[in-house]
């Protein structure tokens, strides 16, 4: 979801497209993607960022914030900044957290006198980008590593995050031999 300070609201649209309702919470969080040594990448949440974080997460609103969806049924939500007028140039980004329950029929299990109920939450987590004044980007090198691993080679790279917006781009590498 793109907002920018000249159009500060989005719509979000939820559709149902099971045969039971479910119940919907929508909340707030802040993450940024990593990766493992494997190169597995994932997002880990948190509810506040520290300090000096480009977070959107204190400006955030969203409206509903809890519904139920009939199946078939369309629900339009909308998300909206309160961005302090003093706030500096650049981008701001937060996530909003939609979790789902109750459309799949529980997982039920007996022995003997115990009986077992499993119900399933989904949570889908989608990126709320802010810009406001002029954004710039970019990523620097602070340290690379080449490791020979068997028949092949794993290379690090420590990024930092230049300027006042998030880099979204791809690194394109060429491993060489000694005579090029």
């Amino acid at each position: 979801v793109y907002i920018t300070a000249r159009n500060p609201s989005a719509l979000l649209t939820l559709i149902n497209l099971g045969s039971r309702p479910e119940e919907i919470e929508l909340s707030i969080a802040f993450g940024y993607p990593v990766s493992d040594t494997a190169g597995v990448l994932r997002v880990e949440l948190v509810e506040s960022a520290g300090a000096g974080e480009p977070s959107l997460t204190s400006f955030l609103r969203i409206f509903p914030r809890r519904l139920v969806l009939q199946p078939g049924q369309r629900q339009v939500v909308r998300v909206m900044v309160a961005m302090p007028a003093g706030a500096a140039d650049g981008e701001y980004w937060g996530r909003v957290l939609v979790k789902s329950r109750g459309g799949e029929p529980p997982i039920e299990q007996s022995q003997g006198n115990v009986r077992m109920q499993l119900s399933l939450e989904t949570t889908f987590a989608t990126a709320v980008f802010f810009q406001k004044g002029e954004v710039k980007t970019g990523i620097s090198i602070n340290a690379a590593e080449a490791q020979r691993m068997g028949d092949s080679v794993q290379f690090t790279l420590d990024l930092k995050r230049e300027n006042n917006a998030a880099f979204l781009g791809r690194i394109h590498a060429e491993l060489l031999n000694a005579s090029g």
